[in-house]
């Protein structure tokens, strides 16, 4: 677990692009305030804020999950940039730009009971799925 953790802040910290099922998907992982390029395109991903994070940390018996909120723009050097909020409870949640859907795949850090979240230690990670043509 704490190799994942490891290996997603190293991904974010340099905005790196992960491709995923070859040339048609994409999944972008961002720091928070900070941008990435989706993988051969002249998309860029900005995550924007944490609304919200209601999430039931790890180690509590909580009645309901709870919910993270984020918002992100996507912009391209073709037209104007969009903002989209998505939501952790809705994993099928997506918006399109330009031929593309995007997707939130997960917030991390997840909260654990006891640790303080520190907004500068988010990330998120999006998925780009080329629509076909």
């Amino acid at each position: 677990m704490l190799k994942r953790v490891y290996l997603i802040a190293m991904v974010a910290m340099i905005g790196a692009v992960i491709s995923v099922n070859g040339q048609k998907d994409a999944e972008v992982v961002v720091k928070l305030a900070e941008q990435a390029t989706v993988c051969e395109t002249d998309l860029k991903v900005e995550f924007l804020a944490v609304v919200e994070d209601s999430r039931c940390p790890e180690g509590v018996d909580c009645i309901h999950a709870g919910n993270a909120t984020v918002r992100v723009k996507v912009t391209s050097k073709l037209g104007e940039p969009q903002i989209f909020t998505f939501n952790t409870m809705r994993s099928d949640e997506t918006f399109e730009f330009e031929r593309y859907e995007f997707s939130l795949i997960a917030l991390d850090p997840y909260p654990k009971e006891g640790v303080e979240m520190k907004k500068e230690d988010y990330t998120a990670r999006i998925r780009a799925a080329k629509k076909p043509e």
